[in-house]
């Protein structure tokens, strides 16, 4: 008998939150706003010393509807494989809800650890480079907050 589990067109989303220099990010240029080594230079210099300069809020798990197959022979072996695949297609039905809430509190769980990487990563990235793009017209003074969202997957 052959069991075959089908996992197709699996996602993870994570949205953060990041503090950013509002002066340092007044200087960008449009083209700058996109490169993830500009906003990494503008979060590390809005951190106070002791906090995170960005947070994970929360993620999210994209999966199709996993697909279950069982296969054999014949006879007995036949109706065996048609009742374990009907009853795993409907255990798996509800799996998607299921695991994209297993993710949501794994990340919850690893909060902290998650934002000392993503702040390491971003304590690594090279230096902006140089564009030449229209400047954004930024008027306002005081804190900046960013909220990003970052897809990985499909």
């Amino acid at each position: 008998m052959t069991l075959t589990l089908g996992l197709e067109n699996i996602s993870l989303a994570l949205q953060v939150m990041a503090t950013a220099s509002r002066p340092r990010l007044d200087k960008l240029y449009a083209d700058q706003l996109q490169r993830p080594e500009c906003l990494a230079t503008c979060t590390r210099d809005a951190a106070t010393p002791g906090t995170a300069p960005v947070s994970v809020l929360k993620a999210a798990l994209g999966l199709n509807v996993p697909t279950f197959a069982a296969a054999a022979g014949g006879g007995l072996q036949s109706d065996l494989a048609a009742l374990l695949e009907t009853t795993g297609g409907a255990l798996l039905s509800g799996a998607t809800a299921s695991a994209d809430t297993l993710v949501a509190g794994a990340a919850g769980l690893a909060r902290e650890r998650l934002n000392k990487e993503i702040g390491a990563y971003m304590d690594q990235a090279p230096p902006c480079p140089a564009l030449s793009a229209p400047r954004l017209s930024n008027s306002a003074e005081g804190p900046c907050i960013l909220l990003l969202k970052k897809s990985a997957g499909r």
